[in-house]
């Protein structure tokens, strides 16, 4: 049996119990918060957090504490985790993925994602920055946070998030401090992808500056709104190409009015944002990207601006790099309907952040599990069909394995990963994104 899925348990574990010992580094009233000894101390409140499916609180507890009539009261536990700060949960979270994420490489390259996704939870409005008045009379507003994370598309788990209130979300400056924050020992072999949601001057001189690699999809030219607008006088005369775009990005209008060659500059106002130039600056900015321009099944154009080098990719690899972007897409189902992250144990907005970061330190705990499952392991399943491992089972046992008491007999975990397997459909599917609203999960309505 392989022992990897306890020793991951018992890296998360260990690490709660060492924040327990300095519990009052996160919590709201240090010196008065978690000072006496008690069956939900610290470190079980956040086991607790973490472990929790959709029951509710009393279920959860009744599961968590093995049916012991003595065990504490669902109040209890809210007096509980009201005394813990959201950094705990925080820095759990990146504590533990530090522990096992090594970025992988695929082709020389570690890949990363970015994107943002909306979280809906019980309607609330007195939070005002959450909350989402009905366009009509009579219908019901919603609350939602926004979600922005990067994610590690070779090895399929979180590195960092940020939690926007929803009403004033900012997915670029979100970005912005994410990469801040990535420390990577390789940033040349190192390729983030966003959509058209991210498209920026600004973030691209940023990522440049920071020498990052990067795969951006951006408006086509023909779109007034276009970055590419100002550029199009370096495009060939044909609807594909690739072509590589130098610029001097200025703050000054003289230096494009004195210029005989109008290649030369990028011209930025000074009220859009580009912190590579402040506005004041006389200085001068060198841009180096490359543009490309890609014809899709049904016909229509996708440009995508990076920093690759032509040598070692070809534009078809740009667009296999972007559609690998679709992961992240992807884990955000997973996220919320695999490992739970729609089933939220209260209304006050500090609590949905505390069990989004304890989704997703779940989620990492489930793909770095998982990672070690081999699809050629079940033989029976290797004949008519290509498979893969199934991450929605994979997900649900994992959390299983967790939640387990220690008096119980440990199961063969990857086995049973390696059990789940699903068809693997590698055909280049299209499907038309019918976009719906969806409504929080009731607390009157929880999963048997």
């Amino acid at each position: 049996m392989n022992n990897f899925p306890s020793e991951v348990k018992q890296t998360l574990n260990n690490i709660i119990n060492d924040m327990a010992e300095v519990a009052w580094l996160y919590s709201t009233k240090p010196g008065h918060s978690f000072t006496r000894s008690g069956k939900l101390g610290f470190a079980k409140t956040m086991s607790l957090i973490i472990s929790m499916e959709g029951g509710t609180i009393g279920e959860e507890m009744m599961e968590y504490f093995n049916y012991d009539l003595n065990s504490p009261t669902p109040s209890a536990f809210v007096q509980q985790r009201t005394m813990i700060k959201l950094e705990a949960f925080q820095y759990l979270f990146k504590e533990f993925t530090s522990r096992y994420h090594t970025p992988k490489y695929k082709d020389g390259y570690s890949i990363l994602a970015a994107d943002g996704t909306k979280v809906v939870y019980a309607t609330n409005p007195a939070n005002v920055d959450d909350y989402v008045k009905p366009d009509k009379e009579g219908d019901r507003g919603y609350n939602h946070l926004h979600l922005n994370a990067f994610y590690d598309i070779v090895t399929g788990c979180y590195v960092d998030a940020i939690i926007q209130p929803g009403s004033r979300q900012d997915e670029r400056e979100a970005l912005h401090t994410m990469i801040d924050n990535y420390d990577t020992s390789d940033p040349l072999h190192t390729i983030i992808t966003v959509d058209r949601g991210y498209e920026s001057f600004d973030l691209i001189g940023h990522m440049l500056d920071k020498e990052l690699r990067f795969v951006m999809r951006v408006k086509d030219y023909t779109v007034y709104s276009s970055l590419l607008t100002n550029l199009t006088s370096s495009f060939p005369d044909c609807d594909e190409f690739d072509v590589n775009i130098k610029r001097f990005v200025t703050r000054s209008r003289s230096k494009i009015k004195q210029s005989l060659d109008p290649d030369v500059y990028l011209y930025i106002k000074p009220q859009k944002n580009f912190r590579s130039l402040p506005p004041e600056s006389d200085d001068l900015y060198y841009l180096n990207i490359r543009v490309t321009r890609i014809k899709l099944s049904d016909g229509s154009y996708e440009c995508l601006v990076s920093n690759l080098p032509m040598s070692e990719f070809t534009a078809k690899d740009l667009k296999d790099l972007y559609h690998a972007r679709w992961n992240i897409e992807t884990s955000f189902r997973y996220l919320k309907y695999a490992v739970g992250m729609t089933n939220f144990h209260s209304r006050k907005v500090e609590f949905v952040k505390q069990e989004i970061f304890a989704k997703l330190t779940l989620f990492n705990f489930s793909a770095f599990i998982t990672n070690h499952a081999s699809v050629t392991k079940n033989s029976k399943k290797s004949k008519k069909h290509d498979y893969k491992i199934n991450f929605s089972m994979a997900a649900k046992i994992c959390h299983k394995f967790l939640k387990m008491a220690k008096s119980l007999p440990i199961p063969d975990v990857i086995a049973w990963i390696e059990r789940n397997l699903r068809v693997d459909k590698t055909d280049e599917r299209h499907f038309i994104r019918n976009l719906r609203g969806i409504g929080a999960c009731s607390f009157l309505y929880r999963v048997a």
